[in-house]
């Protein structure tokens, strides 16, 4: 069995409810400090999906710029993260078992797309929350890193001095 691409749209939506369920209901809440490997083991699903926000389109992918395993250090320091991070993983998952995959790393691209995109539309749930963490703490790891600036044209981080040139006027590509 595979994703049914025409119920996809209804799985994700009835899945995104699950995922703000096991918040509500305290299923996964209490998250205690698991042991490295197996908070490595609960976060499976971190490394494609940060791959997913951060390809190797004209760059390299997230991962290959340590990207997961900042998100995973973060996660062993700080309650919270873990909890959100160990939830949401749990969830890529849930969604991807729901459809016939082993897990949100077996997906194929265009339907990690779809399943990321669900998760940032879900707005006022902890799905978007997840999303919202993860894309801007990966975004930030990520434009800090050498290895990403060849990409953006750039000297160095464009922050906190921003793009080069940026308080020039526009010029024109013609």
């Amino acid at each position: 069995a595979g994703f049914d691409r025409l119920s996809a749209r209804a799985n994700l939506t009835l899945n995104l409810l699950g995922f703000t369920s096991l918040f509500t209901t305290g299923l996964l809440a209490d998250v205690v400090a698991p042991g490295r490997d197996t908070l490595r083991k609960q976060l499976q699903a971190l490394t494609p999906f940060v791959d997913t926000l951060l390809p190797d389109y004209l760059g390299p992918a997230a991962s290959k710029v340590g990207t997961d395993l900042y998100l995973i250090e973060q996660a062993e320091r700080e309650t919270k993260v873990r909890r959100l991070l160990i939830n949401g993983c749990h969830w890529l998952d849930l969604v991807s078992r729901q459809n016939g995959f082993e897990g949100f790393a077996e997906l194929p691209g265009d339907l990690r797309i779809k399943v990321v995109e669900a998760a940032e539309a879900a707005t006022g749930t902890q799905a978007e929350v997840f999303f919202r963490h993860v894309r801007d703490e990966a975004f930030s790891h990520y434009y800090s890193r050498p290895e990403s600036w060849a990409y953006i044209d750039a000297p160095g981080a464009p922050q906190p001095l921003g793009y080069p040139g940026f308080a020039s006027k526009p010029v024109s590509d013609e």
